[in-house]
């Protein structure tokens, strides 16, 4: 039997929301990426010199910074945060003054939702 898919751009409400796991703290951050309209390709923090790291997604779809203690890097550090997404067709949104939390959500930029959807390839939005 042959399948087949696509992936549609659901219409959302409201702007992407980053979800910190239950535990996150300086030293050990969990951060899942809610209410997005494409697939995440990638999901990166910028660090003190002004470049971005790029976080792993664990199989739990939750992108966990301090996998396997990658020395010297150890979680994301106190925030707040910059936050930079990319979803599969290349949009990049970018998020500023994420403050930490621990099971707790931050929502984005307000109109973010129309910056990672198909069509808007490359997009980049800094509050």
């Amino acid at each position: 039997m042959a399948i087949s898919w696509q992936v549609i751009s659901p219409a959302i409400d409201g702007p992407i929301a980053y979800h910190f796991k239950d535990g996150s703290n300086p030293w050990w951050t969990a951060v899942q990426i809610r209410n997005h309209r494409n697939p995440i390709a990638k999901f990166e923090y910028q660090l003190a010199d002004g470049s971005f790291r790029e976080v792993p997604r664990l199989d739990y779809n939750y992108f966990v910074e301090n996998v396997g203690g990658r020395s010297p890097y150890s979680g994301m550090g106190k925030g707040p945060f910059v936050f930079r997404v990319t979803d599969i067709y290349g949009n990049v949104l970018v998020d500023k003054n994420i403050a930490l939390g621990d099971n707790s959500g931050v929502s984005g930029e307000p109109n973010s939702r129309r910056y990672l959807r198909r069509g808007f390839r490359k997009a980049s939005r800094e509050r």
